[in-house]
């Protein structure tokens, strides 16, 4: 079975387009129209893309307008926060505050800390914030994948001010010397272009498939090109629907984030069609968290990893007689050795 949420990028979209501003107090009101439309027709909750266009164009006060909407309902706020490297302090400080002036029951995307060493470990100080509101009585969860590196679309990597642009806009740009060398600087931003994209895989991509699971540097030597310009390159080929890899966090803080009572377990798994290059979360999550976290590494029980997997999401989002083994459930069986289960993706 399957349930969804209403995407706040699909309800600004519907109202707004790709507008980089706020909504006017008309345009905010309709939103809060679809939010409740939605609601009413079964959804879960509300969701949140805040590095995505166009929700990155989107304010705190807009977010918790749309929240009061979805708890009216008793839905549950999902948010991929606003940043999870650098600030990611400050974005779970946004997401608690919505939950704290909305009264929303909240679950914090694939919650980790990104972006390299001087990032990691900052799980440290937002697990106990979480612990906080919870003491609070407010319902805060997260949930996880258990690898070291993320996957989105390789878009991403262009700043949200050009990427907002009409895609033929965007790609005329991309094709002209001026054009591309002003996007090109805002995506290398004052860093050394030799450090830039050092961890990151070019994923699916239909137009260059030999670049398919290759590190952007040796991609970039095949490519004979800097290592943004085979980027923005893979990228026009693939009329802008290629994906990457990131290699941006490290295990400890995966484990430390899996041990916690309150994390649940997910895939934020996509599958490219067409291509290969997608990310094995997709495929191979919740064995590879029974296999390798749980029997190799000791992480957290079996039972534990299982309540993770099952009982603990099921409650939270009000599915019914589902994520247990009982009388009146339904009969949704995986029967798996412990001994042997694996991921193989």
């Amino acid at each position: 079975s399957m349930g969804f949420h209403i995407g706040h990028g699909t309800v600004r979209t519907a109202v707004m387009g790709f507008e980089r501003r706020k909504p006017t107090p008309e345009e905010l009101e309709r939103m809060k129209d679809h939010v409740r439309c939605a609601m009413e027709a079964g959804a879960l909750g509300i969701s949140f893309g805040m590095i995505y266009t166009p929700g990155t164009f989107a304010d705190t006060e807009e977010m918790i307008q749309l929240c009061k909407v979805a708890a009216e309902y008793g839905g549950t706020m999902t948010i991929h926060m606003r940043n999870e490297g650098a600030r990611l302090v400050e974005a779970v400080e946004e997401t608690l505050r919505i939950v704290r002036e909305t009264g929303i029951r909240c679950v914090i995307s694939h919650h980790k800390a990104s972006g390299g060493p001087n990032n990691w470990g900052k799980i440290k100080q937002t697990l106990p914030m979480i612990e906080q509101i919870n003491q609070e009585g407010y319902t805060v969860f997260l949930d996880q994948y258990p690898f070291i590196a993320s996957s989105t679309g390789l878009s991403s990597e262009i700043p949200s001010a050009y990427l907002s642009l009409p895609k033929e806009q965007l790609r005329a740009m991309l094709e002209d010397p001026a054009g591309r060398k002003e996007i090109v600087d805002a995506m290398v931003d004052g860093r050394d272009p030799e450090q830039v994209y050092e961890r990151l895989m070019i994923g699916a991509s239909k137009a260059y498939p030999q670049y398919s699971g290759m590190m952007v540097p040796e991609a970039a030597a095949l490519h004979g090109k800097s290592r943004v310009d085979t980027v923005l390159d893979v990228l026009l080929g693939d009329d802008f629907a290629s994906t990457e890899i990131s290699f941006s966090m490290c295990d400890e803080d995966v484990e430390t984030v899996m041990a916690h009572p309150r994390v649940m377990i997910g895939t934020d798994g996509l599958w490219y069609p067409d291509t290969f290059g997608a990310h094995p979360r997709a495929f191979a999550s919740f064995p590879r968290v029974l296999g390798h976290y749980v029997r190799e590494r000791r992480v957290v029980p079996f039972e534990e990893a299982i309540r993770k997997m099952t009982s603990m999401p099921a409650d939270l989002l009000g599915i019914k007689n589902r994520g247990r083994i009982q009388d009146d459930y339904f009969a949704d069986l995986v029967i798996f050795d412990p001994e042997t289960v694996s991921d193989t993706s």
